[in-house]
């Protein structure tokens, strides 16, 4: 049976997991960047509460952790990312680029795939908390497809995957990087 996560770094992965959800609702809106700012401090939080619960007097468990907390380039660079977001430059640390809405939300790449997915399920969202369904304003002549274009957002520095996708991979290595320091330090 794994060594379950002490509570206060299981307490700081809920936290990181709430602002995914948050960034999930707000996608596409301005308040998305805050909630990826504080993903990013939350998640590095992660480290320093495992140091302090397995490792505080054992100088080997804080070089394990944090070998394993930025065990790969990407994994540093959100490190940094956080770093500017709290230190330096606020939120400039995420990009809005304008994609087109296909009429037919799907696409065969898979990070806009899942970006569509994404907006499809808070529009669902939406309409069920709406009282009533308002009468759409656009008004097109017969065979003319309106184009919508929308933001979706990237961090500085990852190219190819938006901010969402990457936020919940890293959530998921740092997840991990904890599950194999506590397997390891119990």
């Amino acid at each position: 049976m794994p060594t379950p996560v002490p509570p206060i770094t299981q307490d700081k992965l809920d936290e990181a997991a709430h602002f995914l959800g948050l960034m999930a609702k707000t996608e596409g809106r301005p308040t998305f960047r805050y909630n990826v700012g504080a993903f990013l401090t939350a998640i590095r939080s992660v480290k320093d509460a495992l140091w302090k619960e397995i490792g505080k007097r054992r100088p080997a468990v804080k070089k394990y952790i944090e070998s394993a907390m930025s065990a790969d380039p990407e994994m540093q660079l959100l490190i940094d990312r956080r770093n500017e977001n709290v230190h330096d430059s606020g939120l400039s640390i995420t990009d809005a680029e304008m994609q087109e809405v296909p009429p037919v939300p799907f696409s065969t790449d898979p990070g806009v795939q899942s970006w569509l997915m994404r907006r499809d399920r808070r529009a669902m969202e939406q309409r069920e908390r709406a009282c009533f369904q308002p009468r759409s304003r656009i008004v097109s002549p017969p065979g003319v497809v309106v184009k919508v274009s929308e933001p979706r957002w990237f961090i500085s520095g990852i190219k190819g995957r938006d901010a969402y996708t990457v936020c919940v991979e890293h959530y998921e290595k740092v997840r991990k990087a904890v599950e194999d320091c506590v397997a390891k330090f119990p």
